[in-house]
């Protein structure tokens, strides 16, 4: 229900609450206190100490308001009795709290005790006025108990704080909206799992009478979290299955020449893992549903070349209606990785099989190959790859964000390529597969006919260079089936790590221009462009250029970021080796591969999480020359220093990247706003049990009800489930 709609609430109350982003009863209701302040032990009044700060509980017996005799000073007095004493209670220039007080009311009073005349008082004291709650807590979860609730603290802004919060949601909890509200769990699996009911759950959550209250309602919170994303993957997937797709080389000629060219035009050799993921892709793309396939793989582990493979099974397929090769769209989330995509495809695909390949990007747009010369690429208008795009003649895209456009179209679509799968939204690959399904009308050969001919819908195979834990990989993707890559090309090397104090560094510094001097590119990563001096403890690429080049005045130095006009071309002086040393933000963290460069420094590499660490280490790892990877740490953070002893440790991804999930969270992983998950959710990705039980328990509830018909509250939720879109 929407705020506007709660007539218990005034219109400052719902103004206020909008300024949070909270615009629904049950986005107020889930609105939980980030802390909690341990409800104050009372204090009998006749047990008070002058200068002590002391709650106390009582009646109020007396209020008088009135003002001094000297200075004409407005104050109201309150009497408060409890079970030993009575005390008065003054607050000076405030005569609106006579009006908010009322003879025989209970009240929480906070104060420091002071005298005057041989008299004991509390000046301006908070007041905490005692209510109840209107429902009754109970459930398998919770016993009752006595004791008043924790004092909750929640994000706040200037225009409502956590007190008025309180307030708010204590009149919704009374209100009969709430008791309208219904469980979202089904009760067979909340009685199977001893889950409480989701009133209770919401009470006990927003005033918990103590710590186990809220670590059980966090639990209860975090499965119906992960419950409802589940049901949400698994229905998706469920109607996905009743999709038509094209057919991906599914006659056995077709097949055996494809081989043979990959065979011909590849490189190097595949690895056993490729080869088997490969297999299983190809099986995928053979059926006449779409498919959607996840290949999470390790640095280095060959990830582009399958894409490459899976890429040429596809326009090696013509459309049965149009006779055309089907058409790939490769989409990277930086230019710098789509012109690299762009590189190895134009160089691996010889201009002798006739396949058109464009790069498409918010800069601008090339073709390979160019009339004049097959070997090389043209650049060309934005318009023109569109042109050709609609009506074919470009079998193989490649580009950024630009693809998602709704004036990007395809004349057959068969496989849609996403490289670094975290970057991009459900939300963003979904739209590119609907904008590419609408009705094609088509006239037939020598006929004056029309043909309204439904597309099919190409094939989604996504690619994470991130490793990421099962268990997280089965919430934020679990409509995707998962191949995991885990072996390297043979002959490829991992990289040396040191962690480097600033005592240190010369030992560093030795290695770099050993390095070079043997012909070797380096890295240097800052967290930072520029120097600040609200944060001159961290380095910047500013501050590094002038080092470097203070250190070593003969080597070539180049600098990059992304707000770099130019990063294309100072890449491409990198590769030529130009540039001795390279001094970048983290932009290169994916898509930069010069098998030349060696070795690499990581400027306050504490600042970093250890799969970003991975990854920017993977940037040394392209070759079979001995490689070093310095981890330059100022801090003496036991914690810091113990994450990046496991990078010193281990070379694995996976392992790393359950370190961090344990450590950081899986915000750190993959990013808040991309997962759809709230913190409680984020965090509930660590138990491997409850995201495994979720799972099962959403696949069985679809098997026995694909409608959801029986759970018409559990229906409107999904089909209403948003993600948090870049």
């Amino acid at each position: 229900m929407h705020l506007k709609d709660l007539n218990f609430l005034t219109f400052k109350e719902k103004e206020n609450l909008q300024s949070l982003k909270i615009k629904t009863l049950e986005e107020l209701l889930y609105y939980f206190p980030f802390r909690f302040l341990e409800a104050p032990k009372n204090k009998q009044i006749s047990d008070l100490v002058v200068g002590e700060h002391v709650t106390i509980s009582g009646i109020v017996v007396d209020i008088d308001s009135k003002k001094t005799y000297t200075k004409n000073v407005a104050f109201t007095k309150a009497t408060i009795k409890d079970d030993s004493e009575t005390i008065d209670a003054f607050w000076w220039n405030m005569p609106f709290i006579a009006k908010s007080l009322k003879v025989d009311q209970k009240l929480t009073l906070t104060g420091v005790v002071a005298e005057r005349n041989g008299e004991t008082f509390l000046s301006n004291p908070k007041i905490e006025k005692v209510k109840n709650l209107s429902i009754e807590i109970d459930g398998s979860l919770f016993e009752k108990e006595s004791g008043e609730p924790m004092t909750g603290i929640y994000y706040e802004n200037k225009n409502i704080k956590s007190l008025a919060l309180r307030k708010i949601i204590q009149k919704c909890l009374k209100s009969s909206e709430f008791k309208k509200i219904e469980n979202l769990v089904p009760s067979d699996i909340s009685k199977k799992l001893n889950l409480p009911d989701r009133q209770n759950a919401i009470v006990r959550r927003q005033f918990p009478k103590n710590i186990d209250d809220i670590v059980a309602t966090n639990k209860y919170f975090a499965f119906e979290e992960i419950f409802v994303m589940q049901l949400y993957r698994e229905h998706e997937k469920a109607l996905r299955k009743d999709e038509h797709a094209y057919k991906i080389l599914e006659d056995k000629p077709k097949q055996e020449e494809y081989f043979e060219l990959l065979k011909n035009i590849m490189p190097f050799k595949f690895t056993n893992g490729q080869e088997r993921i490969l297999d299983t892709i190809l099986a995928d793309m053979a059926q006449d549903r779409p498919m959607s396939r996840l290949v999470e793989g390790d640095v280095g582990s060959g990830k582009t070349a399958l894409a490459f493979a899976a890429a040429v099974a596809t326009i090696f397929t013509k459309s049965k209606t149009t006779r055309k090769a089907l058409q790939v769209a490769c989409i990277a989330p930086t230019e710098i990785l789509a012109n690299q995509h762009f590189e190895f495809f134009t160089k691996t695909l010889s201009s002798e099989n006739y396949f058109g390949i464009a790069l498409l990007t918010s800069k601008g747009a090339k073709i390979w190959p160019s009339k004049s010369d097959r070997e090389k690429w043209v650049d060309v208008p934005k318009s023109r790859v569109k042109k050709l795009l609609d009506n074919g003649q470009i079998h193989i895209v490649i580009g950024t964000h630009a693809l998602f456009n709704k004036n990007v179209k395809f004349e057959n679509l068969g496989l849609i390529i996403l490289d670094e799968q975290h970057r991009f939204g459900v939300k963003q690959r979904m739209a590119l597969i609907e904008n590419n399904k609408q009705n094609k009308i088509v006239k037939a050969k020598n006929d004056l006919r029309e043909i309204q001919l439904e597309k099919p819908i190409p094939h989604l195979l996504s690619m994470s260079a991130t490793p990421i834990p099962r268990t997280l990989a089965l919430t934020i993707y679990g409509d995707l089936d998962l191949s995991i890559l885990d072996e390297l090309p043979p002959g490829r090397k991992r990289a040396t790590t040191k962690i480097i104090s600033k005592f240190d560094r010369e030992i560093m510094y030795k290695k770099l221009y050993e390095k070079v001097k043997q012909g070797k590119q380096a890295y240097i990563i800052a967290p930072r462009i520029a120097h600040d001096e609200e944060t001159s403890n961290k380095s910047s690429v500013e501050f590094e250029e002038k080092r470097i080049k203070e250190k070593f005045p003969n080597f070539k130095i180049g600098i990059l970021s992304g707000k770099d006009k130019n990063k294309n071309e100072t890449i491409r002086k990198y590769y030529n080796k130009e540039i001795d040393i390279l001094i970048s933000t983290t932009v290169v963290e994916v898509g930069v591969s010069v098998a030349n460069a060696t070795l690499i420094i990581i400027e306050n590499a504490e600042t970093f999480g250890l799969a970003q660490l991975h990854q920017l280490r993977g940037r040394v790892e392209r070759s079979s020359e001995e490689s070093f990877c310095y981890l330059a740490c100022d801090s003496e953070n036991e914690n810091s220093l113990k994450r990046l002893q496991a990078l010193e440790k281990s070379n694995n991804g996976f392992e790393l990247a359950e370190v961090d999930l344990a450590d950081r969270g899986a915000g750190s992983l993959i990013g808040n706003r991309q997962s759809g998950l709230t913190d409680i959710g984020m965090e509930a990705i660590k138990n491997r049990k409850l995201v495994e039980t979720a799972k099962s328990e959403a696949q069985k509830l679809l098997q026995s009800d694909p409608s959801l018909s029986n759970y018409p509250n559990l229906k409107a939720k999904i089909e209403s489930f948003a993600f948090h879109e870049e």
